[in-house]
């Protein structure tokens, strides 16, 4: 894919405004896609593949990788993770995940105009352990929160792409779990 980049200038009544939208966000969710990565590549890779990304792991890096699959894939895998984290020797009681991958990337098959333009996409996780495992407790308590909880949750990242020329794509992706 072809990359550029380019600067808006903003007038002076909505700087503060562009300023604070961007140092806004909300509360911070990760899954097990954001903790240990979406599919075995992008995980060899250290999750650096969002220009590469051209099979199923493109629905949660870089949807528009989509526009450059040539042939329909599917993929599976086995997710497996485990951990020995701990504080002052204090174990934070941090349970194993463990949960398959199943994803898929193919063109639409359309005719006229849009005849290899459309490209849809999905990964879905389903951890084997459990359908969802919370943990609470008080506000003190020690506790590492992106792999407490949020790796034993359902991932569902669909993604379709459409092909506007050679190299170049534009994409739209989703990102639920459940919880």
């Amino acid at each position: 894919m072809k990359h550029f980049s380019f600067s808006l200038l903003f007038p002076p009544c909505l700087r503060a405004s562009v300023v604070t939208l961007l140092f806004s966000s909300p509360p911070a969710h990760a899954s097990t896609a954001d903790v240990f990565s979406c599919g075995s590549r992008a995980g060899g890779m250290s999750g650096a593949v969002s220009a590469l990304a051209d099979d199923f792991s493109a629905a949660f890096y870089n949807p528009g990788g989509l526009a450059l699959v040539t042939n329909p894939s599917l993929s599976a895998g086995i997710h497996l993770a485990g951990s020995q984290l701990s504080v002052n020797k204090t174990d934070p009681d941090i349970r194993s995940s463990a949960g398959i991958w199943i994803g898929a990337a193919l063109p639409i098959p359309l005719g006229g105009v849009l005849r290899d333009r459309l490209f849809a996409g999905i990964a879905y996780y389903h951890p084997t352990k459990s359908l969802l495992y919370e943990i609470g407790g008080a506000y003190d308590d020690l506790s590492f929160a992106l792999f407490q909880n949020r790796t034993q949750r359902d991932i569902i990242l669909p993604a379709l792409a459409f092909r506007f020329a050679d190299g170049w794509g534009l994409g739209v992706g989703a990102n639920a779990f459940a919880g």
